[in-house]
């Protein structure tokens, strides 16, 4: 079969020298003759040399040529035998017809042994050819199959027997499509008609070898000229796992990225974005239309008109671009308060840096948890540094305590004499009230500490701050204008706390106010409620959550400044000038707030006033019966003077207390510890015992239950001047026993002694 190269330029047709040298040799012998012939050089008879003439031209060019060369010669020997004469001469015509008949033989005779000649050579090279091809055909690296116009192949090349597993007689007894799968063949059916009409395809499918194995090929299939179609097949079956491979890997990045918390960009060495995950676009909140658009400049300016300092954002990148093997972390702060940390890495493929890798990370949640985390423990340290104070404040109150109570039985023993002249009577007064005076001081100090013994009870909150309101008015001075904004009727919250305690409180929060308007202004209190969540609780130091009674206490002076807020419940701290103020007023209204198991809040601006806040856990009122009196039988019933006995190891309290019950009428026997009184009521019990609480040794309340049981004591009366967390303990288990406070003067010990014998209150006695 004759082939060509696909792609070989084929020149110009042109008339080759081969085929015009017969018949221009023939010419010019016909020309030579003509010129010899009037010469002695001529030679008769032309016919041989147009023989060799047409000979050489059949030989040099063929048939065609040599034809062509017999016509011309003929046409000249017509016109050289028989010429213009009327009677042409016999030999002449004989002549003639021996040159015409002698040229058409052998140019018929050379021309049919050339042309054999030419075909037996290009057999041959055809052959070369085909030898040629077929071996390439049979070595080719690839599997190749030609078949015919029937779709049956018609050879197939030793790598197809080696793929396929099938040899080389199997296959040809084959047709195209029994390699395919049957899976594949149903998903994706050869398209022979469309081969036809296109004349090349390329397509997949997978091959079914001979043992059952399968393999993904890619088969280019042209046809050709002759009706046959050449398949040559590929092997993609590792290129395909590769790319599944790839794309399993790809598949997991992509995972990875979108499963993250952080939101991740890419952007090649010129700043362009190169890809980002899902949550990069959340935390932007970049429109999908704009990520997608591919417009840098427009993302840009969208993501830098979010940010705080977009100066400083755009700074850290350039800086990051003109040094791109550097590494960066800092932190950027947004408009609305969102804080990312953002940490930009170098990008590399091999030791070729193709991009950098930015990744940011939400954490306002984080900086907000520690900020409160930091401020619940600076709250920790500030009631840690109170409640060292305040035990301190505890021991100090104690002793002094003890000290006021015998100035003030002193002094109150002093003015019951009846010979003392009126100079010295005005001296122990101011002795009196200077004691007075320094029990309250004693009060705001235990009240600080939170070791005030209380008597917490419901009550309606407004209904407590209603009833204070003359004297809120008194405190503010006629310059300040007060107002109260309470509900009405039952509308108030309740609370569960000791109700002269927060009185206290409210007034001293009202004298704090009225000092800070020496001007005037307006004091307004407000009482509401307020719901305290779990969050509230962390960050505002509450003690528990849930419905809350809220008391609000504005005023409109000078403000606090703002570094003096973290300070403003720290005992002895003042903003007020010296000598205006103990710096324990506002201490001892959290101390009160924080033992109602409630917390405080100011706000304040300076030049604009200030607002405290106490919110104390909101109380269902339940009714409940009053406790039982004691109702223990005097031991000494019957008896003129009741036996009193007196315990306290300070012996000027005890002399005091002594003193006063004596000059009462009552039968006084003493003892300055447990031991001592244990003796006394051996043989004689009382009606009364009198004791302090905190003793050296056996205290008080372990006293109070051994000569109880013994049936030695009827009645207790408990003194106290440190009314700490263990004396609440031991108090716990005698209910019953009322206490009197130190510092406390002669006409109170003498009501509390008649009221725990449970005898009328005395008559009022006159001064002397």
């Amino acid at each position: 079969m004759e082939t060509e190269a696909p792609f070989e330029s084929r020149p110009a047709r042109r008339i080759p020298w081969r085929a015009l040298a017969g018949p221009l040799l023939t010419v010019g012998i016909a020309v030579l003759i003509e010129v010899l012939r009037p010469t002695p050089l001529y030679s008769p008879g032309p016919g041989v040399v147009l023989m060799i003439a047409v000979a050489w031209g059949t030989y040099v060019g063929g048939l065609g040529p040599g034809l062509a060369s017999v016509a011309i010669a003929v046409a000249y020997g017509a016109w050289y035998f028989l010429g213009p004469s009327a009677a042409p001469d016999p030999d002449r015509v004989r002549r003639f017809a021996d040159l015409a008949l002698g040229a058409v033989t052998v140019a018929g005779l050379l021309g049919v042994l050339r042309r054999r000649a030419r075909r037996a050579r290009q057999a041959e090279g055809e052959a070369a050819v085909a030898r040629q091809y077929g071996m390439l055909f049979e070595e080719a690296g690839e599997p190749m199959l030609l078949s015919d116009g029937t779709h049956r192949y018609v050879f197939v090349n030793r790598r197809a027997c080696e793929v396929s597993g099938y040899s080389r007689e199997e296959l040809l007894r084959m047709r195209v499509g029994d390699l395919v799968s049957p899976q594949s063949q149903a998903e994706r059916p050869l398209r022979l008609e469309e081969l036809r009409r296109r004349g090349e395809m390329r397509l997949e499918r997978e091959l079914l070898r001979r043992d059952g194995s399968r393999l993904q090929v890619e088969v280019t299939a042209r046809r050709l000229r002759d009706g046959r179609t050449l398949a040559i097949l590929r092997d993609v079956t590792g290129e395909r796992e590769s790319v599944a491979r790839l794309q399993q890997a790809l598949s997991l990045v992509r995972a990875t990225l979108e499963s993250t918390a952080d939101g991740i960009l890419v952007v090649d060495v010129a700043g362009r974005w190169a890809g980002h995950n899902q949550k990069f676009r959340e935390m932007w909140n970049i429109p999908a239309e704009l990520a997608e658009s591919g417009d840098d400049d427009r993302a840009l300016e969208y993501v830098l008109s979010q940010l705080e300092s977009p100066g400083d954002f755009l700074g850290k990148v350039r800086e990051l671009y003109a040094a791109p093997e550097a590494s960066s972390f800092d932190e950027i702060r947004f408009r609305d308060g969102r804080v990312f940390e953002r940490y930009s890495v170098p990008q590399r493929t091999g030791d070729r840096i193709v991009g950098r890798v930015w990744s940011f990370r939400d954490v306002t949640a984080a900086r907000r948890q520690a900020e409160a985390l930091h401020a619940t423990q600076q709250r920790m340290l500030h009631a840690e540094k109170l409640e060292a104070v305040g035990r301190l404040a505890g021991g100090v109150a104690h002793d002094f305590n003890n000290m006021l109570t015998a100035i003030l039985g002193e002094a109150d023993l002093l003015l019951l004499q009846p010979r003392l002249d009126a100079g010295t009577r005005v001296q122990v007064e101011n002795i009196r009230n200077a004691a007075l005076r320094s029990a309250q001081l004693t009060r705001q100090l235990l009240a600080f500490a939170r070791q005030q013994h209380t008597e917490p009870r419901p009550f309606a909150l407004a209904e407590l701050v209603r009833g204070l309101e003359p004297l809120v008015q008194r405190l503010a001075g006629r310059l300040v204008v007060t107002r109260f904004e309470l509900p009405d009727g039952g509308g108030s919250p309740w609370v569960h706390a000791d109700p002269s305690q927060f009185e206290q409180a409210v007034l001293n929060l009202v004298i704090n106010a009225a000092d800070a308007m020496p001007e005037g202004g307006e004091l307004v209190l407000r009482v509401g409620r307020e719901v305290v969540t779990a969050g509230d609780r962390a960050r505002r130091g509450a003690r528990h959550e849930g419905a809350h009674a809220r008391l609000s206490v504005a005023d409109s002076g000078c403000g606090i400044p703002a570094e003096a807020l973290p300070y403003l419940f720290e005992p002895f701290f003042t903003t007020k000038p010296p000598g205006r103020g103990t710096g324990l007023g506002l201490a001892s209204v959290h101390g009160i707030v924080q033992q109602a198991q409630g917390f405080i809040e100011v706000e304040s601006e300076v030049g604009r006033g200030s607002t405290f806040h106490v919110l104390l856990p909101e109380h269902e009122p339940r009714p409940g019966s009053a406790p039982a009196a004691a109702a223990a039988e005097a031991v000494g019933a019957g008896r003129g003077r009741p036996r009193v006995l007196v315990v306290d190891d300070e012996e000027q309290v005890r002399r005091f207390v002594v003193a006063v019950l004596s000059e009462a009428g009552y039968d006084v026997l003493e003892a300055d510890g447990a031991d001592e009184a244990c003796e006394l009521v051996r043989e004689s019990p009382v009606e009364l015992l009198v004791s302090d609480v905190v003793m050296p040794g056996t205290n008080g309340a372990e006293l109070a239950r051994r000569l109880t049981a013994e049936g030695r004591v009827g009645r207790v009366l408990f003194m106290s001047g440190y009314p700490g967390p263990a004396l609440r303990e031991q108090l716990a288990e005698l209910a019953s026993a009322p206490l009197i406070h130190k510092p406390f003067r002669s006409d109170e010990l003498l009501e509390r002694v008649r009221g725990a014998l449970g005898m009328p209150p005395a008559p009022a006695r006159p001064r002397r």
